[in-house]
């Protein structure tokens, strides 16, 4: 059983974790496996290039609008 099962909220009561097992004292297993090295450098690499590809479309876009709406400006 896991804590959000061991969870209970009555009308009366306030939402409450036993104390052993609150977010303080929980733990995160990490490993090192060298066989998914590349796999995560290839989904970093994917996930980095969609953010330059955004950008690009932005700045892009933000060009394509000022060469169109291209008028005199007030001065300010």
């Amino acid at each position: 059983m896991n804590i959000l099962d061991r969870l209970s909220l009555n009308e009366s009561e306030e939402l409450t974790a036993p104390a052993d097992e609150t977010s303080a004292t929980a733990s995160i297993e990490l490993e090192w496996k060298p066989d998914t090295l590349q796999d995560s450098l290839i989904m970093t690499g994917k996930g980095m290039m969609g953010v330059f590809v955004v950008i690009g479309a932005i700045s892009l876009m933000i060009f394509i609008m000022n060469k169109l709406f291209k008028g005199k400006r007030g001065k300010a």
